[in-house]
Formats: C-alpha cells, structure tokens, sequence
C-alpha cells in the first residue's frame, strides 16, 4: 500500500468533514473534528479558517483545506493521527489542552476493532472518562 499523502488526506478529511457539519453525517469527520479543532486552535490563521469553514462550508472549503494541508505538512505527529482516524475506523478520543478541563465523558462504539485514547497536553487535565466498545 503506497503511503498517504498531504494532499489526500487532507482531501478525505475535508470530506468527511462536510459530511458532519453540512448533513450530520459521517463517523470519521466526527472524530476528526475535536482532533483537527485542537491542533487548529493553535495557529490563529488556521482557526479562522476552520471557524469558516464550519459556520458555511461549501464556502469556505478552499480556505480551509489549504490550512490542513500545511499544518498536516508541518507537523508530523498531528499528519500521523489524522491518518490514523481517516484510515482505520473507529476510534474513541478525548483529547484537552492548553489550560482546560474535561470530565463526564461516556463513549461507545459498536463492532470490534476500536482504538480508545485520552490525551491531555500543558495545563489540562481529563477526569470521569468511560470509553467501551460493544459487540454488535
């Protein structure tokens, strides 16, 4: 399998992106979302960016696209997750950073294969998560 590359990933995650914001649809933009709002929220033009692009997307796509693509460019670790959630199904993730607090999460996932993380970075701190994968 020949390795993905910037420009595709960044094509699947913009789908499946629209998918979610524009018809509420699509498990993977779902999950990418709270991944691609954390690292986006760290680079002011790429949050202005997003924050387009989820008030109109079909407006906005273009914009928005091109910030992924050099975040995803710039930032290996960030390119490697992505590429991980838009490859392989299910994944249940909460992530927090900066100076935050997140607690009271319950997630589930049906079928076998999930991936279950919790990320905290700098100041933040993650309490009270319940993550479990279901047999169908």
């Amino acid at each position: 399998m020949e390795p993905i590359t910037v420009s595709v990933l960044a094509a699947v995650a913009v789908t499946e992106l629209v998918k979610t914001l524009a018809k509420g649809t699509g498990e993977a933009g779902f999950k990418l979302l709270p991944l691609i709002r954390d690292r986006f929220r760290r680079d002011e033009k790429a949050k202005r960016a997003l924050d387009n692009f989820e008030s109109d997307p079909p407006e906005y796509e273009d914009v928005f696209r091109k910030n992924l693509e050099r975040l995803l460019a710039e930032d290996p670790a960030f390119f490697a997750r992505v590429a991980d959630v838009a490859q392989q199904g299910n994944l249940l993730l909460v992530t927090a950073s900066g100076v935050s607090e997140v607690s009271g999460i319950d997630q589930s996932a049906k079928g076998s294969g999930h991936r279950e993380e919790v990320r905290a970075s700098d100041e933040a701190r993650i309490t009270g998560v319940r993550q479990r994968s279901e047999d169908r």
